[in-house]
């Protein structure tokens, strides 16, 4: 698979609309001590960031290719802040992009399933790998609307298809519109929300 070229911005990039591109956002220096990951859906991966800081993170076992969505090498990429998002991409001259269904959360049963991804050690924290012990930048449990999407979302398939959103997405989406109303088109990633209690909790 071709490598994923990354922003150095750790996840700035891909601060953008809910269903909106986003960007791959691996640094310049990122590394992992963890080759083998997984993600809420049962999706596995083996991840690699070279020196140069161009990540893959490439699908194994079952789990299927990324989509062709547009013109472009489809492939899955790595984001990271509170938690780390395997996306489904499709990489298009020097930057990457996806959109919110084809995302889901790394999960895990233990630290040694988490990686260390811009030195930042990521923990397993309530079957998720975490940073700062589970906690946002302010100490609280909170987490952006947006990655309380993916809390609802939970297990359900990541789509096979190109689809703008799917029937999963989309529930998890009113949930969180309900618990924390604008939130998530206004401020989806700066804002903070939490997750509904039907949802898994971080």
């Amino acid at each position: 698979m071709t490598p994923i070229p990354c922003s150095s911005a750790r996840f700035a990039a891909r601060r953008l609309a809910p269903l909106a591109l986003l960007a791959c956002a691996c640094s310049s220096k990122a590394t992992s001590t963890t080759t083998a990951i997984h993600d809420t859906s049962g999706a596995t991966f083996d991840v690699i960031c070279d020196s140069d800081g161009a990540c893959t993170a490439s699908p194994t076992g079952a789990t299927p290719a990324a989509p062709a969505c547009g013109t472009g090498t489809p492939g899955y990429g790595i984001t990271w802040a509170r938690f780390v998002t395997v996306c489904a991409v499709v990489q298009h001259g020097g930057s990457s992009g996806s959109s919110g269904p084809l995302c889901r959360l790394v999960a895990c049963a233990n630290d040694g399933e988490c990686p260390t991804i811009d030195g930042t050690r990521y923990a397993c924290v309530n079957a998720l790998c975490q940073s700062n012990g589970g906690a946002n930048d302010d100490g609280g449990r909170a987490v952006a609307p947006i990655d309380a999407v993916l809390l609802c979302v939970g297990a359900s398939p990541r789509p096979t298809g190109c689809a703008p959103t799917d029937a999963s997405y989309d529930a998890a989406r009113s949930k969180v519109e309900a618990a924390c109303p604008n939130a998530l088109s206004t401020s989806p990633y700066t804002a903070t929300c939490a997750a509904p209690q039907m949802c898994a909790q971080p």
